[in-house]
């Protein structure tokens, strides 16, 4: 008997990989707000991992700039800086632009009409601001745009920049 999965079934994610996306949601949802501490046997407790997969987790979490880790003190969740922000911005702005760019020949006539209704939705929303949602529908505007970029890691490095930028704005609304 094979125990292997069947051919195009997806493979359980492993616990590091559970730990990182519950822990970058918890980040980028705000939930784990900055300077928070990241005590690593009370978040394995807490999915009931052991804490091996969860320090791998927070290793890649402080990889893309969600997490820091200070001696003596241990980890926690990245706080704002003004300065991380910019170049943040500026770097997001040049990749983000190298992805559009292979992306433009695939956009449909549907990715257009959808862009121009996020498009509007910004702009209403500007009458009334609402922070998170201007992000969220900017950031869905903006991956209509690249979406279709045929190269993984370009849409790696631009998705990179969206969850730092998420996990800032999170922490200054």
């Amino acid at each position: 008997m094979s125990t292997t999965a069947p051919a195009g079934a997806a493979a359980p994610a492993s616990k590091s990989e559970q730990a990182y996306a519950i822990l970058k949601d918890r980040i980028t949802g705000g939930s784990l707000v900055p300077g928070y501490r990241l005590v690593l046997s009370s978040i394995a407790d807490d999915l009931g991992f052991s804490v091996v997969p969860v320090r791998e987790a927070l290793r890649r979490l402080e990889a893309e700039g969600l997490v820091t880790f200070e001696r003596n003190v241990g980890a926690t969740v990245a706080g704002v800086d003004a300065t991380l922000y910019l170049h943040t911005m500026q770097t997001l702005s040049v990749i983000e632009g190298a992805a559009t760019a292979p992306a433009a020949p695939l956009v449909t006539a549907e990715d257009l009409a959808r862009a121009r209704q996020l498009n509007r939705e910004l702009r209403a929303c500007l009458d009334n601001f609402e922070p998170a949602r201007f992000s969220r529908i900017n950031n869905e505007f903006h991956a209509v745009l690249y979406g279709h970029c045929p190269n993984p890691h370009i849409l790696d490095l631009v998705h990179r920049g969206w969850n730092r930028l998420a996990a800032m704005r999170a922490s200054s609304f």
